[in-house]
C-alpha cells in the first residue's frame, strides 16, 4: 500500500510539472496585482518549480525569494528568467516570520507567502486571490486547523483542507493584504510588550498562528481542489514542525493572541 502511495504521489508531481511547462497563463477579470514571497531553506529544489507555477498568473506582479540557507546561493538552483523575479541571498539564517518583515517594506496592497512544500496550481492561486479580493477583511488559504475547542475550552488542533470553512491557523499557503501585514507587527510588538517568553518564539515557530488572526473575523479556507504538497512535508531534520517542543510552543503563542483579541 506504502508503495502504491509514493508512486500515486510521483504521479500528481509530474502531472502539476507538466502543467507548469505546457499549460496556460491564469488572469482574473480586475485590476488587482499581488506580490509573492517565498521562502527558501532545505528545499531548495522545490522553488523553481514553485516559482514557475506563480509566474504563470497575470496578476501577480513580482515574486521574491528570500534564501535563509547561507551555504548556497539561490543564483544556481533558480534559472528562471523573468523580471517580476527577485532573488535575495541572506548572509544568516532567517526564520518564517521573516516573509511578513520583507511583506512590510514592499509597497504592493496584496501578498501571497508560500511554503517551500506547497505545489499549488496557478488556477488555485488565481482562484484563491480572487477569494482574497472579495472578502479582503480575513486571510484566506487552503489548509487550516481548528486549534481551540470553545465548547469543551480545550486544544484540539483538528486539521482540514478542501473545505469551505472558518480556521483558526492557516498552513502553507497564506493569501493576506498590507492590512493583515500591519497588524501582524502590532500583535507581535504586543505580545513582546508584555514581556511575555513566547515574544521571541513567533518568528520560528508561530507566524502563521499571528498571521491568521489579523483579520476582522476568522481566517477562511476554500475548497479549490486538492493540495499537492512535497513529500518532506513532516520529515525530521526539515519540516519546522520537527523541532523541540512545537506544539507547546504554538500553543502558548496561540493563547496570547486570542488574550489581545481583533486590533
Amino acid at each position: 500500500m506504502e508503495f502504491i502511495k509514493v508512486i500515486v504521489k510521483k504521479i500528481l508531481y509530474w502531472k502539476w510539472l507538466f502543467r507548469l511547462r505546457f499549460g496556460r497563463d491564469v488572469s482574473l477579470n480586475g485590476e488587482e496585482k499581488a506580490t509573492v514571497i517565498l521562502l527558501s531553506y532545505k528545499r531548495v529544489q522545490n522553488i523553481e518549480p514553485i516559482t514557475r507555477s506563480c509566474l504563470k498568473c497575470h496578476f501577480i506582479e513580482k515574486v521574491i525569494i528570500s534564501n535563509h540557507n547561507p551555504d548556497i546561493r539561490i543564483e544556481d538552483w533558480v534559472k528562471v528568467k523573468d523580471k517580476r523575479v527577485v532573488l535575495i541571498n541572506q548572509p544568516v539564517r532567517k526564520r518564517c516570520g521573516w516573509r511578513w518583515v520583507m511583506a512590510k517594506e514592499e509597497s504592493a496592497n496584496y501578498f501571497i507567502a508560500l511554503d517551500d512544500d506547497a505545489f499549488i496550481y496557478p488556477e488555485q492561486i488565481g482562484m484563491l486571490f480572487n477569494r482574497l479580493i472579495q472578502q479582503p477583511d480575513v486571510p484566506h488559504g487552503v489548509k487550516g486547523s481548528v486549534f481551540w475547542d470553545p465548547k469543551n475550552e480545550k486544544f484540539t488542533n483538528k486539521y482540514f483542507q478542501q473545505k469551505e470553512m472558518d480556521v483558526d491557523v492557516l498552513h502553507q499557503l497564506y493569501f493576506v493584504t498590507k492590512e493583515h501585514v500591519n497588524r501582524y507587527f502590532k500583535y507581535v510588538d504586543k505580545i513582546k510588550a508584555s514581556n511575555c517568553v513566547v515574544g521571541n518564539e513567533i518568528e520560528p515557530v508561530g507566524d502563521d498562528i499571528v498571521i491568521s488572526h489579523t483579520g476582522l473575523n476568522q481566517a477562511k479556507i476554500h475548497d479549490v481542489g486538492f493540495p499537492l504538497t512535497c513529500p518532506t512535508q513532516y520529515a525530521k531534520g526539515i519540516a519546522v514542525r520537527s523541532e523541540e517542543n512545537f506544539d507547546q510552543r504554538r500553543r502558548e503563542i496561540f493563547s496570547e493572541v486570542k488574550k489581545i483579541g481583533i486590533i
